[in-house]
């Protein structure tokens, strides 16, 4: 008796379907699809920030620090509506904050690598991700719009890349099959 392993790899193929579909939207139109993020991130602060408000105030008897507890949630709300009222602003901060990382961080890494260059053997290597770094935080800092652009496309091909992967999957999963129940604790 032939037994199919995995009968429901139909569902891993609906998941590939709908990667596919979501990179191809932040590819087509990455601006709106960081808004939207923006916005997923707000919404799940500001129910972190409703949780926290409503823990704090029914454990306020027992807990001696629900006051921490209330000034965090409302720390969460008040950031949700910031991002829900400007959401391509704060993309494009928060651009402009990995800029300043990159930027910083590829120059304390350049310095590094020019101290230490004779006594690391292949040191260029590590000289040219610093300077990779380096650039990179400055285009973010210049440019954070088409930084914001070109960090979404990234985004989007590497989900197009990982819908392939599961379509292939599931098709390799929907031709696995057992001639004998036995067989199956065998294959893990």
């Amino acid at each position: 008796m032939i037994t199919k392993l995995f009968k429901n790899w139909w569902l891993m193929l609906i998941k590939a379907i709908l990667s596919v579909v979501i990179g191809l939207l932040i590819i087509i139109n990455p601006h709106a699809m960081a808004d939207t993020l923006m916005i997923g991130f707000a919404l799940l602060l500001g129910l972190s920030g409703i949780s926290l408000i409503a823990g704090a105030i029914s454990h306020r008897v027992f807990n001696s620090e629900w006051t921490w507890w209330l000034l965090e949630g409302m720390i969460d709300l008040l950031i949700c509506v910031i991002i829900i009222l400007r959401p391509p602003e704060i993309a494009n901060f928060l651009c402009v904050v990995a800029g300043l990382w990159l930027t910083l961080m590829g120059f304390i890494h350049l310095v590094t690598a020019i101290n230490i260059q004779y006594y690391i053997y292949g040191n260029r290597i590590f000289i040219f991700s610093s300077a990779f770094l380096l650039v990179t935080g400055l285009f973010f800092l210049i440019l954070p719009a088409t930084g914001l652009k070109i960090l979404m496309t990234i985004i989007g091909i590497c989900i197009i890349c990982y819908g392939f992967l599961q379509a292939y999957i599931a098709f390799v999963l929907k031709n696995v099959s057992v001639e004998e129940i036995g067989e199956i604790e065998d294959l893990y």
